[in-house]
């Protein structure tokens, strides 16, 4: 999809959380944002979060002095287009955008539900630790992974009662979606037929991570393994655009907005998003949601230190017992 080069200093800054199993970050929410900068042919850098494993602003990018959260209402790709950067979707009409949001919903409902269910609800430990855990200590990694678990069970409505109809359902619907997208695509190379839009991106980053994660006993996967158009679509894509090794990689913590020069680099260069940033010639006050992100992450560090030395005193303790008793039965 073109010649890559190494974005400058004017780039954006796609902050995710870490890779792995060959993908650019192992996010499963990070991943359609990273797709779509990489789609629009945009040059952005790219920085790893290790210390906001539950954090619903991942990802989030940064852009000059502005910084623009997943989370907030339009999201990343939002603020793209407000900011005149690039717009997959621009040249669409009306009814073909119209299409396009009712198959965005299958994916952001049924597969997204179906997804969180595998990971939280079924407890794949080994994807979870790798996208969420890897750099956390004992007892912090268990914490928050069980927090995680629970806000995820509420999300769903799951309870005691209810797993088995509830999983019945999730992946029914999850057929259901995938059968839809698999006529829609049909033998296209994107899912508009001649040019990428905002779907691609979103169905490719879910794809990838379903193919690629490591995740044990997936219906899911055998599911969108029946489809075989929707396959050689997304590992076609994924093998263009979402290789890892295809860029040099280096992970770096990234755990509050900056700007360092220290970087991971993708994508290519993009005339307007360097226009966009000449134009910027005041810097901008940061938002009240942002300054609350640095001040969480400072928490978070501070937590992750309490819990190590919570860890040695507990020890610590427990080898002076030893040893006392030990001197007890010697008398």
């Amino acid at each position: 999809m073109g010649e890559q080069q190494h974005p400058g200093e004017d780039a954006i800054v796609l902050v995710t959380r870490p890779a792995a199993w060959g993908l650019p970050t192992a996010c499963p929410s990070c991943l359609p944002s990273y797709a779509y900068l990489k789609l629009a042919r945009v040059a952005f850098n790219v920085h790893y979060d290790f210390c906001q494993p539950d954090s619903d602003d991942i990802p989030f990018i940064e852009f000059g002095d502005m910084v623009a959260f997943s989370s907030e209402h339009g999201g990343i790709r939002g603020f793209l287009k407000s900011q005149q950067i690039v717009d997959l979707d621009a040249d669409f009409s009306e009814s073909e955008i119209a299409e396009m949001q009712a198959y965005e919903s299958l994916i952001t409902s049924y597969l997204e539900n179906t997804l969180l269910y595998e990971l939280w609800v079924n407890e794949n430990q080994l994807a979870l630790n790798q996208i969420y855990y890897s750099a956390l200590p004992w007892p912090v990694n268990k914490i928050l992974r069980w927090k995680q678990q629970r806000r995820v069970t509420q999300r769903l409505g799951i309870g005691l009662n209810n797993r088995q109809e509830k999983a019945a359902e999730l992946y029914r619907r999850a057929a259901e979606a995938y059968q839809a997208l698999s006529v829609m695509l049909g033998n296209e190379k994107f899912f508009m037929k001649t040019r990428p839009s905002s779907l691609d991106a979103l169905f490719l980053g879910h794809a990838a991570f379903v193919l690629k994660a490591p995740l044990e006993d997936s219906p899911l996967r055998e599911e969108l393994l029946k489809h075989a158009n929707l396959v050689s679509y997304a590992e076609s894509l994924e093998s263009e655009l979402l290789k890892s090794s295809s860029s040099s990689y280096i992970p770096i913590p990234a755990c509050t907005p900056s700007r360092s020069s220290a970087s991971t680099s993708s994508g290519t260069s993009h005339a307007s998003a360097r226009t966009q940033r000449e134009k910027q010639k005041e810097p901008k006050e940061r938002s009240e949601k942002e300054r609350a992100f640095r001040r969480r992450a400072k928490y978070f560090l501070g937590a992750q230190v309490a819990a190590i030395i919570a860890c040695l005193i507990f020890a610590g303790a427990t080898y002076v017992d030893v040893v006392l008793e030990d001197d007890v039965d010697e008398d």
